[in-house]
């Protein structure tokens, strides 16, 4: 099998169309998430996540094109939904990964991970 590849923004404006494309991937329906890692106060570490949009690979490859969310879904571990958050300027990640969770991803299928930075 081919190395996993992912090209997507590096850069987009909040609410905005992104297109990804990836290739090299183990079969299954592939969900693209865009994410970020809170540090609330004393607290651990929170997810907060949204779904951008989702497709089958077809022959290890996808192509998915979404809005970005304005708001989040955040959870500490994958446990339910503790709260929400509206996504603003800043550094997030674009998650590609065939879902088990809202906020988890299956360990026997391909996963990538690329920055992006949000703006106005």
């Amino acid at each position: 099998m081919a190395a996993t590849s992912m090209s997507a923004p590096a850069t987009a404006k909040l609410g905005s169309v992104v297109k990804i494309r990836a290739a090299g991937l183990k079969p299954g329906r592939y969900s693209l998430v865009l994410a970020i890692e809170v540090l609330p106060g004393g607290a651990g570490p929170t997810n907060c996540v949204g779904t951008v949009g989702s497709a089958a690979a077809r022959a290890g490859e996808v192509a998915i094109t979404g809005a970005l969310p304005r708001r989040l879904g955040c959870y500490m571990g994958v446990g339910a939904v503790e709260g929400y958050r509206n996504t603003g300027p800043g550094k997030y990640h674009l998650t590609l990964c065939v879902q088990f969770h809202p906020n988890g991803c299956s360990d026997s299928a391909s996963f990538l991970l690329r920055k992006i930075r949000l703006i106005r």
